[in-house]
Parts: C-alpha cells; sequence; structure tokens
C-alpha cells in the first residue's frame, strides 16, 4: 500500500472522530488535538499535492519541449530535401 492510501486512511480515521466528537463525551479532552491534527494533515496533503502536480507539469513540459525540437528538425529535414530537388 502506497503513502497516498495511508494518508488517505488516516485523515478519514481523523474526520470520523472529529463526527463522534458530538456523540461521545469521552472525546472531548482530545477535541482540540484531533481539530489540529486534521488541519494539519490536510496542509501537509495540499503541499505534497500541489508538489506532484508541479513536478508532472514540469515533466510534461520537458517531453513537449523535446517534442517540438524534434519537429522542427523534421520539418527542416523534408524543406533541405524539397529545396534540393527544386534546384536539380
Amino acid at each position: 500500500m502506497n503513502k497516498t492510501f495511508w494518508i488517505n486512511f488516516l485523515l478519514s480515521l481523523l474526520i470520523i472522530a472529529m463526527f463522534l466528537l458530538q456523540f461521545t463525551p469521552e472525546l472531548e479532552p482530545f477535541k482540540y488535538w484531533i481539530c489540529f491534527v486534521v488541519v494539519v494533515m490536510s496542509t501537509i496533503v495540499i503541499i505534497v499535492n500541489t508538489f506532484n502536480l508541479a513536478t508532472k507539469f514540469s515533466k510534461a513540459n520537458k517531453e513537449i519541449l523535446k517534442a517540438n525540437k524534434r519537429i522542427a528538425e523534421l520539418e527542416m529535414q523534408v524543406t533541405e530535401k524539397d529545396n534540393s530537388e527544386i534546384t536539380q
């Protein structure tokens, strides 16, 4: 199981604990800690997902630039071939 699964699992448990706070007085002393951990975990998930998305966009941009460069090279070869045929 990967890291994302465990993060989502922990967040789900914390959200269930927040829900149970309404009905279980035994959890009352931990109310603020549960809310704090939920906020911190949510922030971490947002930061990690933003970083992963930026990394994917960067890789995709590099691939697009590489493909554009290759297309330009192929177009140049075709135009050179056409020009040499015209001059003959």
